[in-house]
């Protein structure tokens, strides 16, 4: 079976991410590629192609393929084929992953407390919603009904760019293994957290103050799933593996 493109560009992109070729440094040629790969030039040069758009390499005329930092220049798409890139290494794909749930944690506690009013207006319906997290018995069903219920705070705020914006990151949860099972290996505090945050944002106190509290609740959360995460990666690996982190 020939290799394709698309399996270049993928081959190429873990090796990027993984660090095998690291920023500053250079692909080999395309003519070597194509041997390496046993196929056509053309064929490299469609998958270099879209290496260039996905920001992980730049052709420059004389210079060959310079490899770009993927933490300058790549974006959310990347994420999934990064942690693939990391899973024999935990504590880098550890790491990853808590400056992604970083961000998440930050756009979401504004977020929430910018439409408060509104959700604190259907808190009973909610509630309600965010309690049904408990009844599915996969961590995968968990995942997807704690989507539904970010959904529905979506669909009552309005605001096309949360959607897009938290969709894309649910998106990519789904698409990293194991991140699931370590983010709901606890349905019943997955439900306690969101019931804990409507009451935060029903709370008398203040924008700030309920800023701050819905940012705490979920850094504990965060924490807790990236050691899960990497306890993971981690049970998956050879015995002798860690020697090579």
């Amino acid at each position: 079976m020939s290799t394709t493109d698309a399996q270049i560009e993928q081959t190429l992109t873990r090796q990027i991410l993984a660090g095998t070729y690291p920023p500053g440094t250079r692909l080999p040629s395309m003519r070597a590629l194509a041997g390496e790969h046993d196929v056509t030039v053309n064929t490299v040069q469609r998958a270099v192609a879209r290496l260039e758009r996905a920001g992980l390499v730049q052709a420059r005329q004389g210079s060959g393929l310079t490899v770009q930092d993927p933490q300058r220049c790549g974006d959310l798409s990347l994420l999934p084929a990064w942690f693939e890139a990391l899973a024999d290494n935990p504590p880098r794909a550890a790491e990853l992953l808590r400056g992604f749930l970083e961000v998440r944690r930050v756009l979401a506690a504004h977020f929430l407390v910018q439409h408060r009013r509104t959700f604190t207006a259907h808190s009973d319906d909610l509630r309600a919603a965010a309690t049904r997290i408990i009844d599915h018995p996969s961590p995968q069903g968990v995942r997807d009904a704690d989507l539904d219920f970010a959904r529905r705070l979506i669909e009552l705020a309005g605001s096309p760019a949360a959607r897009m914006v938290l969709s894309t990151a649910f998106r990519v949860m789904g698409e990293v293994e194991g991140l699931a099972e370590a983010m709901y290996a606890r349905p019943a505090h997955n439900v306690a957290v969101a019931v804990g945050i409507l009451q935060a944002l029903a709370s008398g106190d203040d924008d700030s103050r309920v800023q701050w509290r819905v940012l705490e609740t979920l850094a504990q959360v965060d924490d807790l799933t990236v050691r899960r995460f990497r306890t993971l990666l981690a049970d998956r690996l050879p015995a002798d593996a860690e020697a090579g982190w």
